[in-house]
């Protein structure tokens, strides 16, 4: 494995950290984590080399840890001399890494992405599985520093992290431009206007502009200007307001379709991790059910992942 580095990354869990130590000794590992922790307890190989990041003084993510994710494989990839890169978490553990890496070395032009999280197509737009990520350095730096860029930029409607890495990848690729009009559209994928509902917008407006003027025509001897101003005031905002509605309508007019999936096939391959065993991994559901771990028990169809893209 003279080619590949293994990146692990993030928070350290001791059980999964101990494990990497005793099975992966002897690959070329770089270990990017923050200089909170203690390495005293671990018997680190010499040869692997260790990155300390400092958290950031400003986030620049509201929900989830996408922006420590980013941090510390961006600073891990800077160290890092090999060809192919095999990103995995240091609070998650993984077996047969072997056969990433031969899926690695059939799709080399691909992200490998796992199985966990990768969704079912139409369930989230770019939703690659971020539990396991490989691929040419290259390809995976691209990927990071643009999902960098976009967040930073804090343009998208979302809280899904994993859309920020796929997309990232795909917007790199150039398959994407990632202009105002697309993030419009991403933004807003699911939004229904019509022409139809601006024409009735404006005929209700003129029922109520018509109404305010003919009020002012039969009682114009009776109104006092005060009062005129005050009705014709009402009418100038109708109109505004249907300017706007109007310029809405057509700003939706030209959304574009997106459709992820083409791209997604074209450009990631998936490893279930099933193949993967025995593996440690887990998640944090943000809500009463908090941290859960998984041994060998994630149940890709019950969560709506793919397995393959074939």
């Amino acid at each position: 494995m003279k080619d590949v580095t293994l990146l692990i990354q993030g928070k350290i869990n001791d059980e999964c950290f101990n494990l990497w130590i005793e099975n992966y000794k002897e690959w070329n590992v770089v270990v990017s984590i923050w200089d909170d922790e203690d390495l005293s307890k671990y018997k680190i190989p010499k040869k692997w080399k260790v990155v300390l990041s400092s958290y950031p003084k400003k986030r620049f993510m509201k929900h989830g840890n996408l922006d420590y994710q980013i941090i510390t494989t961006i600073n891990a990839l800077r160290n890092t001399n090999n060809t192919f890169v095999i990103k995995v978490r240091a609070d998650e553990y993984w077996s047969n890494l072997n056969l990433v890496y031969e899926l690695m070395m059939n799709n080399d032009e691909k992200i490998i992405s796992s199985s966990m999280f990768f969704r079912k197509f139409g369930l989230y737009d770019f939703h690659c599985g971020d539990k396991v990520l490989a691929g040419k350095k290259e390809n995976i730096e691209l990927m990071f520093n643009i999902a960098y860029n976009i967040a930073k930029e804090g343009v998208l409607d979302t809280k899904v992290p994993e859309t920020y890495l796929g997309l990232g990848y795909l917007v790199g690729k150039k398959e994407i431009l990632f202009d105002d009009k697309f993030v419009l559209s991403l933004n807003n994928k699911n939004a229904k206007f019509d022409r139809q509902s601006a024409i009735d917008a404006i005929k209700s407006a003129s029922k109520a502009i018509k109404k305010n003027f003919d009020s002012i025509l039969i009682n114009q001897n009776k109104l006092e200007i005060e009062e005129i101003n005050k009705k014709l005031d009402h009418c100038s905002k109708i109109v505004e307001y249907c300017i706007g509605y109007n310029k809405l309508v057509e700003k939706y007019k030209n959304r574009i379709d997106i459709n992820d999936e083409p791209y997604m096939r074209k450009h990631f391959e998936i490893v279930d991790i099933n193949k993967l065993k025995p593996y440690i991994a887990t998640r944090n559901f943000g809500d009463e059910r908090g941290r859960v771990w998984h041994r060998d028990d994630f149940d890709n169809k019950a969560e709506h992942c793919l397995e393959t893209l074939k």
